[in-house]
Formats: C-alpha cells, sequence, structure tokens
C-alpha cells in the first residue's frame, strides 16, 4: 500500500516543479563538525530515533542497544537485544525518569525496557496475536506506552511491561480489510488518538482512513470520524480522482489534536472530533510520519519534498521549503532550530525556526568516495546532534 503511493507522490513531484519554493542547493550559513563515529554495519535496523540527554547519547543500532558518551563517542554499555533479528522496528526510542530512569523500544515482536545506567533489560513482553506495524511510533504518558498495530492498539505498563488494555479497532471498516495504525497520540487527561489507514479492493478510493479517540482509563471510544476526502485533478491530465487518505500520524496541541493524512493535515477538536482546519496539499505531501508539536505550531515533511510549518491555531502556512530528497523521519524543534534528515537523499539539515532558512546541510564528508548517508531521525542534545547512517553512528556539533 505505501509503496504504491510513494511511487505516485514521487512522480507527482517531479511534475509539479518547486514552484513557490526554494530548492536550497548551498550547506546554509552554519557549520557542523563529526566529533566522533561508531561502525554500524546493518542498515536495515537504523531507523530509530536516537535519544540525546545530558552527556550520554543511547542510540539502537545492528540489533543492540548502546550508551556512548556524547561528546567523545565512548562506548559505556552495549546490548544485545536478541530475538534473531537485525531490525528494529521502532521509528522512536522512547525514554523517562532522567539518567536514572528507563528506555523503552519494540523490537521484532516484543516490547522492552532498559535501565539506563546499565543497559540491563528490565523486562520483555511478547505481544501474542496482537499483529503490530513495522516502524511505528510508540507514545508514552506518566504509566503506560502506547502502540499501534492491526486492527488494535495495545497499552502496556511501564513498571513491569504487563499488557494492561487492548483497544480494537471494530465496526467503522468494510468487513474483511484491516486497518493499520501507525503513529498514535496520547493527551495528559488520559485520551488516545488512533489514525488509520485501510485499502478497499475496487473501491475508487485506494486508500482510506479513520481516527479513534479512546479512555485510556476505561477503554471507552469516545467518537471515532472518517478521514474527509477530497477530489483533485492529477496534474498533466485531464483525471479527477478522490485522494489517498490513510491517517498516519497524531498529536496533541492544547484542545486540538492535529492529523496527518497522505495528502493532509487536519486539527480536530480532541473532545469531540470536529474538524477545525484542514489543509489539502496533494503535490506537497506524503505525509508518513506524525507532525511534531512546538511552540504552536506544528511540523511536517513527506515524501513530495517538502517541509512545512503551520500555525496549529488556524491552519496557516507559516513557511514551507523542498529539501533533494524525500523525507520521512520525526522532525526536532530545540533552541529555535528545527533538525531532520532527508533519508533519501542522506542529509542532515538544520533549519532557522523563524524562518525555515537553512543554518546548515549536508551528507557525511566520505560520501562522495563511500556513498555513506546519514539515515535515521536526528537525536538532539544541548550541543551535539546524533544520527545512525548506513555505516556508522555519528556524534556531531550542532551548527
Amino acid at each position: 500500500m505505501r509503496l504504491l503511493a510513494i511511487s505516485l507522490l514521487l512522480l507527482l513531484a517531479l511534475l509539479s516543479g518547486v514552484a513557490g519554493c526554494d530548492l536550497f542547493g548551498d550547506s546554509g550559513t552554519g557549520t557542523s563538525e563529526i566529533a566522533w563515529t561508531f561502525p554500524a554495519s546493518n542498515p536495515s535496523s537504523h531507523f530509530t530515533q536516537p535519544v540525546v540527554e545530558g552527556e550520554l547519547a543511547y542510540v539502537a543500532h545492528d540489533s543492540f542497544l548502546s550508551a556512548f558518551g556524547v561528546d567523545d563517542g565512548d562506548l559505556l554499555w552495549s546490548t544485545d537485544l536478541g530475538n534473531g533479528s537485525h531490525r528494529i522496528s521502532s521509528r522512536k526510542l522512547l525514554e523517562d525518569g532522567g539518567l536514572t530512569g528507563s528506555l523503552y523500544l519494540e523490537h521484532a515482536g516484543w516490547a522492552k525496557a532498559f535501565d539506563k545506567q546499565t543497559g540491563q533489560i528490565l523486562w520483555v513482553t511478547p505481544f501474542g496475536d496482537f499483529v503490530k506495524v513495522s516502524l511505528s511510533k510508540m507514545a508514552q504518558d506518566e504509566n503506560h506506552l502506547y502502540l499501534g498495530g492491526r486492527d488494535a492498539a495495545l497499552q502496556i505498563r511501564k513498571a513491569d511491561g504487563a499488557i494492561t488494555r487492548r483497544f480494537d479497532l471494530e465496526g467503522h471498516a468494510p468487513e474483511g480489510t484491516t486497518q493499520f495504525a501507525y503513529d498514535v497520540g496520547v493527551s495528559d487527561d488520559g485520551l488516545l488518538y488512533i489514525p488509520t489507514g485501510y485499502s478497499v479492493p475496487g473501491d475508487s478510493i485506494t486508500i482510506r482512513g479513520n481516527v479513534y479517540c479512546f479512555d485510556t482509563a476505561t477503554g471507552d471510544e469516545r467518537w471515532v470520524i472518517e478521514v474527509p476526502n477530497r477530489l483533485w485533478v492529477r496534474p498533466g491530465t485531464p483525471d479527477t480522482v478522490w485522494a489517498d487518505v490513510g491517517a498516519s500520524g497524531a498529536v496533541v496541541d492544547g484542545d486540538r489534536v492535529i492529523i496527518t493524512t497522505t495528502p493532509q493535515v487536519i486539527a480536530l477538536d480532541r473532545f469531540t472530533g470536529e474538524v477545525l482546519w484542514e489543509r489539502f496539499m496533494p503535490l506537497e505531501s506524503g505525509f508518513w510520519v506524525g507532525p511534531t508539536e512546538a511552540n504552536g505550531a506544528v511540523y511536517v515533511g513527506g515524501i513530495s519534498r517538502y517541509v512545512h510549518k503551520i500555525d496549529a491555531a488556524t491552519g496557516e502556512t507559516l513557511w514551507r521549503i523542498l529539501v533533494e530528497g524525500s523525507l520521512t523521519p520525526i522532525i526536532v524543534v530545540r533552541d529555535g532550530r528545527v533538525y531532520f534528515t532527508d533519508d533519501a537523499w542522506g542529509e542532515l539539515w538544520v533549519l532557522d525556526d523563524a524562518t525555515g532558512e537553512p543554518v546548515w546541510h549536508d551528507q557525511p564528508l566520505d560520501h562522495p568516495e563511500t556513498q555513506e548517508l546519514y539515515f535515521s531521525p536526528v537525536g538532539v542534545g544541548e550541543r551535539y546532534m546524533v544520527v545512525v547512517g548506513d555505516k556508522y553512528v555519528y556524534g556531531l556539533t550542532k551548527p
């Protein structure tokens, strides 16, 4: 389902050109240096965003979870994730409790917790008949983790790994279809938001979607809506078609929940599901990772190569840029800068948050000879960035 949409969106991006937006060819106004590297030989495992906290960086790579000194790359501990699989399915490594707390990861059909100080595995939870979705992004509140999957989502207790609730997605898609839940969102007051996508063979709309809201304490369904759809004309053709509107991610912003679908960014009243505003951008989209919220704005990037900053209250575009390749990793906003990797082109980007202008962007220094790429979403600390490439883990100074 996703591969078909990728091919179509890349074609549309080429047809639409770069009108209305600059494609930045220089490397920006700042500088960044590679402070250290660590070998990472299995690129099929390099999809997970590292955590940078204080003087430490926690990185999932090569079927290991490792802790490094963030300034010099010294390896402090490394834990074999086991399960006979190098592929690490989590898009984001979660943490809590400060330097003495825990790390959480989904790997090869198991949820796992680790001690930050030692890397010791605290608990391991198999999923049983729950079928996870590869490269989904877990969410968390104070006491639980939340993970989307096929036709359901799980609530997992942080203290011991017990599966305390299953949220079944029933009754809002045709019989025989499977709903895929990738990036769920949870609010501080106990509401879980599950965006889904599903396909119906022979349907004029290739991919449809729903958004569910559940009470995390009781498991009760509060509301569910079908993702609104739009007709549009494909560039270079007379064809009017329905868009593919599988929902990919959710983030809470005040009384709103912001949803991404393949061609849309939508704000809903998070208590009722009412649509507050919608941005329909079929030529600037491919939003397959949930949005990032910071300081009253949402940030989205897609395989169409555009990155958008949007006012969370109004839906107004504050800025947008076009990068060299498709964008599917998580966007990070910190200290007036916007950070992300362009995983198709292998570049790491840093933008000015106020203007969207590039501060710095580049591929690894030896890219012309080795074709090495920056690959994972980037982890950002006070002084350093950490990212996993297809051959190394990199620690870089912030520009």
